[in-house]
């Protein structure tokens, strides 16, 4: 049985995804508690796709697919993505990693669940 505070939390995702498929957010959310939209990344996009497929949200989602047809859009012709995450405000270092590691992570996680013989479609 799912956790109430998990579907709380999926539902919030799921709310705040745009209609392009992508996540946002702006860096002031670390202070606010109320949600601020921001900038929107690949980053921020694989993150939310990740967490929902881990909370059990169905690969084959309009939210899944959406958010995975956006970063396909996003990908450019050698692989990469737009390198756009930069930490905290405060800080301001930028992980030109992230935007390598966590889209490929949530397209191969995605690929992996739909491909799979033990995934049932719901």
């Amino acid at each position: 049985m799912e956790k109430p505070y998990i579907k709380k939390a999926v539902e919030r995702l799921i709310k705040n995804q745009n209609k392009d498929g992508r996540w946002e957010e702006h860096y002031t959310n670390y202070f606010s508690p109320t949600f601020i939209k921001g900038g929107s990344t690949a980053e921020h996009t694989s993150w939310c796709i990740l967490a929902l497929l881990d909370c059990g949200v169905t690969p084959l989602s309009d939210t899944i697919i959406n958010g995975i047809m956006y970063l396909l859009k996003l990908q450019r012709e050698d692989g990469s993505f737009p390198s756009s995450y930069t930490a905290t405000a405060i800080d301001s270092v930028k992980y030109e990693i992230y935007s390598a590691v966590f889209p490929l992570l949530a397209m191969s996680k995605w690929f992996r669940m739909v491909r799979s013989d033990n995934y049932e479609n719901s």
